[in-house]
């Protein structure tokens, strides 16, 4: 039994102990929640993608059953693997050992089970990102032509291939300008940049379920929002947290972050503009 223990990695490993734990919170010039907050918009990317079925929701079967169901279950079963996987990084390697690594798995492996288990690990990592890359696929081109239906964007994204009834030309603009960001900075900045994007939407995501329920409360709402309003409250607090904590800890990120958020808004306006401009000319045609 012991033997199986350590191979999986949660105990009696080669440098094992709650003792990497220590301390939680070191520490610094800045509170410990800010620091603590600050790490968090790696977790948010970590988890990133658990509302993407909702973005196909208008291609999937019985999706008042089916969204639902993959919310929940898709979202406690990433919380289970990556708790799981964080606490033997944590019970194996030091945190100074983990500082500035991206590739926390392999590290763990090769400390765990030497060089020759290390490469099947990172074999495993691998498929795992090509599994995350298949999500991003489905689920990503969906937006933009959404967008486009809803008059915000170019109007070719809306193209529908008549076989495979898939927006083919949103999927081709996705892959095109996925492979522009491969090549525009590494892979940590570019994680560091979205993710504070994130927080900030996931907070207005949250804060539009009041707006909606006041603007337009007759609407049918086939999905309930259980816990309402203390849920949405709370969602929308902690990922405002993190937003601050960030700001404060890491002043120059946040404001690269806040750039790339901003640049949308001439797009937007625009876009907008446009659609007001046809929308008039509409009636009075």
């Amino acid at each position: 039994m012991n033997e199986l223990v350590r191979k999986l990695g949660l105990a009696l490993g080669r440098h094992p102990g709650l003792q990497n734990l220590r301390p939680l919170f070191p520490k610094g010039p800045l509170p410990s929640w800010t620091i603590f907050g600050a790490a968090f918009p790696a977790v948010v990317w970590a988890y990133d993608r658990w509302y993407s079925v909702s973005c196909a929701a208008e291609e999937i079967r019985n999706p008042g059953r089916t969204i639902p169901c993959s919310l929940i279950l898709g979202t406690l079963a990433v919380t289970m693997l990556y708790l799981a996987a964080n606490m033997v990084y944590s019970i194996t390697l030091p945190v100074e050992k983990m500082r500035g690594v991206i590739r926390v798995g392999e590290l763990a492996s090769l400390d765990l089970f030497g060089p020759g288990h290390a490469l099947f690990f990172s074999a495993l990592i691998a498929v795992a990102l090509l599994a995350c890359l298949s999500a991003n696929i489905l689920y990503c081109p969906r937006v933009s032509f959404a967008m486009t239906r809803d008059g915000l964007f170019f109007k070719v994204l809306s193209v529908i291939h008549p076989r495979r009834r898939i927006p083919s030309n949103a999927i081709l603009a996705q892959m095109i300008w996925s492979s522009l960001l491969c090549f525009s900075g590494t892979y940590k900045s570019l994680i560091k940049y979205v993710a504070f994007a994130l927080v900030l939407f996931f907070a207005a995501t949250g804060f539009s379920v009041f707006v909606l329920r006041r603007k337009m409360p007759e609407r049918d709402r086939p999905f309930r929002t259980r816990g309402y309003p203390v849920f949405p409250a709370l969602f929308i607090v902690s990922n405002l947290a993190i937003f601050f904590a960030v700001i404060i800890s890491r002043p120059a990120q946040a404001l690269a972050g806040a750039v790339l958020v901003g640049a949308g808004l001439p797009a937007y306006w625009l876009w907008m503009n446009n659609k007001r401009i046809h929308a008039d000319g509409a009636r009075r045609a």
